[in-house]
């Protein structure tokens, strides 16, 4: 693990410039294979990926069940340890594939990725060896730290930084990573223990928002969520994952206007979900897609990305 020294940002001058991503560029891929227009089940998706880890007898669910539902109720290993070994057991034989749209957004100078994946397709696309190293070598000559301290469960401060033709990524795998069984982020009980150290975070930091607005300190991907321009690509947002949605309702308490949260989505503004990011000061931008073209649709998303960092401005 790398002793990385901490950055500090005049927020009033220039804010991080923050990505945070889920899975959804991937499965985009996966689910335009067929040329019938149908959309074929993909192999890896959440829904599969619960089924493995279900203890015989327990629910089988199908694609279309919403992620609450299961994260509710198909994990019902009890015993921690077991769970993350079955967990990572289940993803080992996951292929990684080279997808033109991620190397497209990992070209464009994000001060931090911010994703809830477990696994390695943004290391992969900077770096392809990264997934054939041990754990070992992905700890030591990749994972860095704002902390003397080691984090064992929930990385707050801990990342991988990787470089590719001259630019560095900085990536927090915000609910886990598989080289660390023990920090993935998988059940309801879980989510709710992330959210009381993120909490715990909080309070320490107290006023510092405020009090250090020209000369503040990064510490966490905490830090970076809640005084960044965030731009969500890819990620669901259920609201099973209320993390995220407890440090949206936290943003509005620095006052961070005029809108610096941008959520990339094809529902419309009548979907419940578009509807109560709205209120929390949340720019919802469908790009003008409503048709299930996810390949275009997040062609359009990346270059407008792109443009607004240039810009750094939501005008």
């Amino acid at each position: 693990m790398n002793l990385q020294s901490r950055k500090t940002y005049n927020l009033a001058e220039r804010r991080p410039q923050v990505l945070v991503i889920g899975n959804g560029l991937v499965r985009a891929y996966e689910e335009s294979k067929r040329s019938d227009g149908k959309y074929e089940q993909w192999e890896w998706s959440w829904t599969n990926l619960i089924n493995k880890l279900a203890r015989d007898g327990a629910p089988q669910f199908k694609d279309n069940t919403p992620p609450a539902t299961i994260h509710a109720t198909a994990v019902t290993e009890c015993d921690d340890k077991k769970r993350r070994n079955k967990f990572s057991k289940a993803l080992a034989q996951y292929e990684y594939k080279n997808y033109p749209l991620i190397d497209n957004l990992l070209q464009i100078p994000f001060d931090a990725i911010l994703t809830t994946n477990y696994t390695y397709e943004l290391e992969y696309h900077l770096n392809p060896s990264y997934i054939t190293l041990s754990n070992e070598t992905k700890r030591n000559k990749f994972a860095y730290t704002t902390d003397k301290k080691s984090e064992e469960k929930y990385l707050l401060r801990t990342y991988n930084r990787i470089e590719k033709n001259g630019l560095t990524q900085n990536i927090w795998h915000i609910h886990g990573e598989l080289r660390r069984p023990s920090s993935i982020i998988l059940t309801h009980d879980e989510y709710a223990r992330l959210v009381n150290k993120i909490l715990e975070f909080n309070n320490k930091r107290g006023d510092q928002y405020s009090r250090y607005y020209d000369s503040l300190e990064i510490k966490s991907w905490v830090d970076y969520f809640l005084m960044g321009d965030l731009y969500i690509l890819g990620l669901g947002m259920d609201f099973s994952e209320f993390d995220i949605w407890w440090l949206l309702s936290r943003r509005l308490r620095e006052k961070n206007y005029p809108d610096t949260v941008t959520f990339f989505s094809m529902a419309d503004s009548n979907n419940p979900k578009i509807m109560a990011l709205s209120s929390l000061n949340v720019k919802c931008d469908n790009c003008g897609f409503c048709e299930r073209d996810y390949i275009t649709f997040y062609k359009v998303a990346i270059q407008k990305i792109k443009s607004m960092i240039e810009r750094n401005d939501f005008n």
